[in-house]
């Protein structure tokens, strides 16, 4: 069990690795000198200075930071970061965000890419004694491509919406023989049918297999992906609604507690939750918040439209109040994870 809980770990570490790497690498391609690269914060374990830039390995493996010459103050020496060209510091913030991006997708991608086959939204046959779906108009090579507006292009799309329309009259979207034909007005309810030999309610379709093409597995790489970004801004809306609390947040503790259980029932579900992760990271850090690389953002888009930017003291105060708040929510949520784990719930209760 220790092994799968430093899998955990480090899995998150290097997520965040590859976050300041994105930073990294961005400044040093646009020559803006980086002063230190650090993992972790709290007490250092190992500095080596080499090529003008410090780096550091810190004892807590969660967070990091590139600093940058001239990136929280005006600078007037070579290879300042408030001397570099809107374009070129625009990339930089957003390098790291858009390294956990493209690491998640990644991933996905090769989940995806030992998949051979996939079952489709085209009807194969329906089903003996299917009559609702027969008498809707429904026919066997149907791709069943809107269901009440909406678009089903995967089987667990088309899965959600038959669902939620169950027992409604609403417009059915098919292609037929190349053709979108409409059925309009179509009630499906689920009848008492025998598969497999047992009766189970259903529908009465049956859906064909099709070989996973590269073209399939990219496809559902992006379509996983953006499904991930849509998840984080639902997370986001509830949270200002009132329908979630700061209470439900996870922090890196129940982030690695919920890595460290799924890895050790399947790894491949492990680097699903990774993926996730990954892009929530690159999504959360470009939110146009005080302290994150989304606010720095903001300001860089403020200089932009005044033409001159906002003193560095201003700018440096609004981020410094931000990472207070920003630390003081992380303890919360710490304290919030460590209680509801159930090794130490006991020790709360």
């Amino acid at each position: 069990m220790i092994d799968i809980i430093i899998f955990g770990i480090l899995a998150l570490g290097f997520l965040i690795i590859f976050h300041e790497m994105g930073h990294f690498f961005a400044a040093k391609r646009s020559g803006v000198k980086v002063n230190e690269f650090t993992i972790g914060f709290g007490p250092a374990l190992w500095k080596k200075e080499k090529g003008g830039t410090l780096y550091a390995l810190r004892l807590v493996p969660f967070g990091g930071a590139v600093v940058m010459e001239g990136e929280d103050e005006d600078c007037d020496s070579e290879g300042a970061f408030n001397k570099a060209s809107k374009p070129r510091r625009l990339l930089i913030l957003a390098a790291g965000s858009l390294m956990n991006l493209l690491i998640g997708f990644v991933i996905l991608f090769f989940l995806f890419l030992p998949v051979q086959q996939y079952t489709s939204v085209t009807i194969e046959t329906l089903m003996d004694g299917a009559t609702v779906a027969a008498e809707a108009g429904f026919l066997p090579g149907d791709e069943l491509y809107k269901v009440d507006g909406q678009r089903t292009r995967l089987i667990a799309d088309l899965q959600s919406a038959l669902a939620g329309v169950e027992g409604r009259t609403v417009d059915y979207e098919i292609i037929r023989d190349g053709q979108k034909v409409v059925l309009p007005q179509v009630t499906l309810t689920k009848q008492e049918m025998v598969q497999n030999g047992e009766t189970q309610r259903l529908f009465g379709f049956t859906f064909a297999t099709k070989k996973a093409t590269l073209l399939y597995k990219l496809d559902m790489t992006f379509r996983e992906g953006v499904g991930f970004v849509e998840l984080v801004f639902d997370s986001l809306r509830m949270l200002f609604q009132g329908d979630a609390g700061i209470g439900d947040m996870a922090g890196p503790v129940a982030i690695t507690s919920v890595l460290s259980t799924v890895a050790s029932q399947s790894m491949r579900r492990a680097f699903y939750f990774i993926a996730f992760i990954s892009i929530n990271l690159g999504v959360m850090n470009l939110l146009p918040l005080p302290a994150l690389d989304g606010g720095r953002l903001l300001f860089l888009l403020i200089e932009a439209v005044r033409g001159k930017p906002v003193k560095a003291e201003y700018e440096g105060w609004v981020h410094t109040v931000g990472l207070i708040l920003f630390f003081g929510l992380l303890v919360f949520i710490t304290f919030n994870d460590i209680r509801n784990l159930s090794v130490f719930q006991n020790l709360f209760s």
